[in-house]
């Protein structure tokens, strides 16, 4: 299983959310993938600091799927209420770009 660590040298997300993810996004990941062939898309989504954690959680979802598909695919989606800032300045042009499809 493929997931960000804080050494990630893609991207930089606040430390204390990236922490939860990496305990969390295997987990994820192996559940959405007991699945896969019953599912037609994925929805990450939170509200408040649940938000900042559904947005990594996408992220390394996307990241992951580039890394063994080649591709990223668009049938997963994220949708936050009220995020605070997840991402370190000077790293938003680099999550939106990943956001293109």
């Amino acid at each position: 299983t493929y997931y960000l660590s804080t050494e990630t040298p893609k991207m930089e997300f606040h430390l204390g959310y990236l922490r939860y993810v990496n305990q969390v996004f295997p987990l994820i990941y192996e559940e959405i993938q007991k699945y896969n062939n019953d599912i037609d898309g994925i929805i990450f989504n939170g509200h408040s600091s649940g938000g900042g954690i559904a947005s990594i959680l996408y992220y390394c979802y996307q990241q992951t799927i580039e890394t063994l598909n080649g591709e990223n695919s668009s049938a997963q989606f994220c949708v936050t209420y009220g995020s605070p800032r997840f991402i370190k300045r000077g790293y938003e042009d680099i999550y939106n770009k990943m956001l293109e499809f």
